[in-house]
């Protein structure tokens, strides 16, 4: 972080209790007035010296009046946004947040975010045959026996994870899942949580 911001700033900046910030420094835009309103909407409002904070806590429903914040301040140079601490170049750099708002949308975000994913061990025929088999009506015949699918609880459908790409890795599958979230840009994203990851 510029060692001229105030501490408070900084202090706010580097708290585990937000998970984005929108910070201004004195202003001088027409439509501050309004894009003041929406930041006193978020989780915490500061205000000091021409400091402006508006900072919403992971999960929070206020985090929709950010993205109307974002939207009314592109190009402006005197805002900056932080996510865990972190500078970033603007919200739609994120390749989840968009994502993140959606399932803020829903009841139930486990609805949007989850998914259960299922796979064949040793895999499955996928060629279409035709079999006629003619018998007596009085013949027996013995039933296939049907291998059950493998199935995992992924906590985010939109990494794509597959756990069968890694049988044999030494690492455990939370662990390959939480490092391809980090490697996709998904990992700061509230909603994700990868100790979730389970068999079914």
């Amino acid at each position: 972080m510029e060692e001229n911001y105030p501490q408070p700033c900084v202090n706010l900046v580097l708290s585990q209790d937000f998970h984005v910030i929108a910070l201004f420094i004195k202003p001088k835009s027409k439509s501050w007035p309004l894009v003041r309103q929406y930041c006193q909407r978020a989780d915490f409002f500061y205000e000091e010296n021409g400091y402006t904070a508006a900072c919403f806590k992971p999960a929070s429903s206020s985090m929709r009046y950010l993205f109307a914040i974002s939207d009314m301040t592109y190009g402006w140079k005197s805002v900056y946004y932080f996510v865990n601490g972190k500078k970033i170049d603007g919200l739609y750099s994120l390749s989840w947040m968009r994502c993140y708002l959606d399932a803020l949308s829903c009841n139930d975000w486990r609805a949007h975010c989850q998914r259960i994913y299922s796979y064949y061990p040793g895999g499955r025929n996928t060629n279409m045959v035709i079999q006629i088999s003619i018998q007596r009506p009085d013949e027996k015949t013995t039933p296939e026996v049907e291998v059950a699918p493998e199935r995992y609880l992924l906590p985010c459908k939109s990494l794509n994870f597959c756990p069968d790409k890694y049988t044999g890795h030494p690492s455990s599958l939370g662990d390959l899942f939480q490092a391809e979230a980090v490697s996709r840009g998904y990992a700061d994203c509230p909603f994700l949580h990868p100790e979730e990851l389970k068999k079914l």
